[in-house]
């Protein structure tokens, strides 16, 4: 997985965005939410690179 980014910071929760290799899926993009105070974030999206043609 490579890391793009955190994208947002508020309410004790931070939203990121990584590149998913690994998957079932192939190459995916995952947006994933986690509370600041904790290392455990959870999947919120699964977005394919190619459905937006970024592939």
């Amino acid at each position: 997985m490579e890391a793009l980014g955190i994208n947002g910071v508020e309410a004790g929760y931070r939203v990121g965005l990584v590149q998913d290799d690994s998957g079932p899926e192939g190459s995916v993009f995952r947006v994933f939410v986690g509370r600041l105070d904790s290392d455990d974030v959870e999947a919120a999206a699964v977005l394919t690179l190619y459905a937006r043609g970024w592939g």
